[in-house]
């Protein structure tokens, strides 16, 4: 099964390509899958209207899909990591200093799931 990490805070300083424990969030945190549920209403009608997209939920011949109201086999499980098991990305990153003064600098990471 696919789950996302919706934030970088649920990415508890994962990067892409580790093991990492993870704990699903309840469904009411579950994001709308707007690509299998669209190609589901468009195959399943005959009318000519197009369907409108918002940011969480779909309207299609009157009537407005969100995470809340669709079928469960249309929503993206989301999750938050607990624990990384096997660190496979290398740690390394690219960024800028700031120095303010001789004992204090901030890196700024380019990538910004890399925390500071």
């Amino acid at each position: 099964a696919v789950v996302s990490t919706q934030s970088t805070g649920n990415q508890n300083r994962a990067f892409n390509g580790d093991l990492v424990a993870f704990e699903i969030l309840p469904k009411d945190s579950w994001k709308l899958n707007r690509a299998e549920l669209l190609a589901d209403l468009i195959k399943d009608s005959s009318s000519k209207e197009m369907p409108v997209m918002g940011q969480d939920e779909i309207t299609f011949n009157g009537k407005t899909y969100t995470a809340r109201n669709v079928d469960e086999k249309y929503l993206q499980k989301t999750a938050k990591v607990v624990g990384i098991m096997e660190k496979v990305h290398p740690r390394k990153a690219m960024g800028y200093a700031t120095v303010y003064n001789k004992n204090f600098a901030l890196f700024r990471p380019l990538d910004n799931r890399v925390p500071r």
